[in-house]
């Protein structure tokens, strides 16, 4: 997460035709595991390496041999950063594996599905493994840092990046905050060419590339408000040696709306996780607190509320509500 400009707690009025609500103020509700996140970008026209998801250490050999790739990383997927220094009860080391073997990628992959995977960000206990992610492993000759965000200065989204971006981002934000680049977006217009260009070369990307990374920015700001997201942070935004710009991780896609989020990743065909620590009361609504369930398409998603808000600058519209 970026210490210079952490997302800020909006407090909302909300409008609603059927009813009306309190105020209420959103934080982090919805957080994506890093394949379903590269998935949406994927589907909107960022560019990312190619990945395949796998639930058995079978199915986790057999993508790597798919692959067909000079290196293939092994990523497990939970919820919490540090996943490469983190430790499984299994006793493997590290939920991040680089081999060149799809055989080793079975083996690797036999002691991380069904174990606890424990990193400074989880509980003491560590969080359950139950998908891993196969990828193709890219040389980065250059990595930077962008996110979208919503910004309660600002009243709207804004773009922040830097050159340097990778593990030690925070580092970067603290020590040097003349290397953190920020622009405003204007909510009716949306991210301009010369604002996308314009952070593209703040990134250091040259020639080009730099319309290439600008042409990657606007698409994952098309994808922030496709989704109602609350912040899409990308980390790194590498470039290859080939000098191409792809995005070889994500931080995280939060969202706000989730009667509108959850119908859109079940098209995806993506199981879902939603944390929710939210409580909103409406002046006439009776059943309003405590829904343990809800299910789109199959999918089930556990909640706590049933009314629900899209993000500020859509506020006009009437709140969405799930049925259960």
């Amino acid at each position: 997460m970026l210490a210079v400009f952490p997302r800020s707690e909006l407090i909302l009025p909300l409008s609603c035709s059927s009813f009306q609500c309190s105020w209420l103020t959103p934080r982090r509700w919805l957080n994506l595991q890093e394949y379903q996140s590269k998935k949406l970008m994927q589907d909107s026209g960022v560019a990312v390496q190619r990945f395949y998801v796998a639930d058995t250490a079978s199915e986790a050999q057999e993508a790597a041999k798919r692959l067909n790739a000079k290196e293939i990383v092994l990523k497990a997927q939970i919820l919490a950063g540090g996943r490469g220094k983190g430790v499984f009860d299994s006793g493997l080391k590290g939920g991040v594996h680089l081999t060149k073997d799809p055989a080793v990628v079975g083996e690797l992959a036999k002691r991380m599905l069904g174990f606890n995977l424990i990193t400074k960000q989880t509980p003491k206990d560590g969080v359950k493994v139950k998908t891993v992610m196969v990828a193709e492993a890219l040389d980065i000759s250059r990595e930077t840092y962008f996110a979208i965000l919503m910004d309660r200065a600002c009243n709207g989204p804004v773009m922040v990046g830097s050159p340097q971006g990778g593990m030690d981002i925070e580092e970067v934000a603290d020590t040097t905050p003349e290397l953190i680049f920020k622009e405003v977006i204007d909510i009716y217009k949306g991210v301009q060419d010369d604002q996308a260009l314009r952070m593209a070369a703040n990134l250091g990307f040259k020639g080009p590339l730099q319309r290439q990374a600008a042409d990657q920015i606007k698409r994952l700001y098309d994808l922030f408000l496709k989704v109602d997201a609350t912040q899409v942070e990308v980390n790194p935004l590498g470039e290859t040696p080939e000098g191409q710009g792809t995005v070889f991780h994500r931080e995280t896609a939060h969202c706000s709306s989730y009667s509108f989020i959850a119908c859109k990743l079940a098209k995806f065909n993506l199981h879902v996780e939603i944390i929710l620590h939210h409580f909103v009361t409406c002046s006439h609504s009776k059943n309003l607190h405590n829904v343990t369930q809800i299910q789109v398409n199959g999918f089930i998603f556990q909640v706590l509320i049933i009314h629900l808000t899209t993000t500020f600058y859509r506020h006009n519209k009437s709140c969405p509500t799930l049925q259960h």
